[in-house]
């Protein structure tokens, strides 16, 4: 629901921008994500795709990716679509300010509206400054979430506890 609201001015600034919303949900919740977009005259620019086997391939044709949870755990989505070299706007909140620092390699917020302001940001971006941003997205996951980087972090704290 934040997202889709969020996105109403963005839309109105950028009309070529679009928002796709991946995953299966509750029906009800589903149903009620769509009223939203259709309400706020959306229908066109937002795009439900249900379950995607393969999320590869929206990373790829993104510009940005939203993490929208306000109780992230782990981040895992997060890691995965900076390891994309994708702009993640997250909520500050849960473990994603562990893993975004606000206008480092993503973008944080608060509020619907701060949300509004990143993604317009985010859409906004010179060629440039959107590259650097995303370099430096894909530098800090393959520095602190590939499959080395834990399969070290995993021995080290074996090791400890061996000692």
């Amino acid at each position: 629901m934040e997202a889709i609201r969020a996105f109403a001015p963005v839309y109105r600034q950028f009309p070529q921008a679009r928002l796709t919303i991946a995953g299966n949900g509750r029906i009800l919740y589903t149903y009620r994500l769509k009223r939203l977009a259709s309400r706020l005259g959306l229908s066109e620019a937002v795009q439900f795709t249900g379950f995607v086997p393969n999320p590869s391939l929206l990373y790829q044709k993104s510009e940005a990716v939203l993490m929208c949870s306000h109780q992230e755990a782990m981040g895992r989505v997060t890691a995965e679509a900076m390891s994309y070299g994708k702009i993640v706007i997250g909520y500050q909140g849960g473990a994603t300010p562990e893993i975004i620092t606000d206008g480092e390699n993503g973008f944080l917020y608060h509020s619907t509206a701060e949300l509004a302001e990143k993604m317009g940001k985010a859409v906004g971006l010179e060629p440039m400054e959107c590259k650097l941003l995303q370099e430096k997205a894909h530098a800090h996951a393959c520095r602190y979430f590939s499959d080395e980087t834990y399969a070290d972090g995993f021995m080290d704290i074996l090791q400890k506890s061996i000692k």
